[in-house]
């Protein structure tokens, strides 16, 4: 799991890993969404790191999943899920 526990990881160093764990052969990879960014309401920074997961992800035709560890606030999640 990226960024695990809870997403506080640079997106370049989420990117690196992603990266990493697709070339070793990762068939699905989940990462944790920066908690600090989602619960400030930065959602461009949230949305412009899972663009760059997935952008990853679809190079090497591998599944996303994205999670929100923590974030129980139910507006939150909804805006994560976009």
């Amino acid at each position: 799991m990226i960024g695990f526990p809870h997403g506080n990881s640079s997106t370049e160093v989420k990117v690196f890993e992603a990266e990493k764990a697709c070339r070793d052969g990762a068939y699905e990879i989940d990462m944790v969404i920066n908690i600090g960014k989602t619960l400030g309401g930065d959602w461009e920074y949230v949305s412009n790191e899972m663009f760059s997961f997935i952008l990853i992800l679809v190079n090497y035709e591998k599944k996303a999943l994205f999670f929100g560890s923590a974030v129980i606030v139910p507006g939150f999640i909804y805006v994560s899920c976009w």
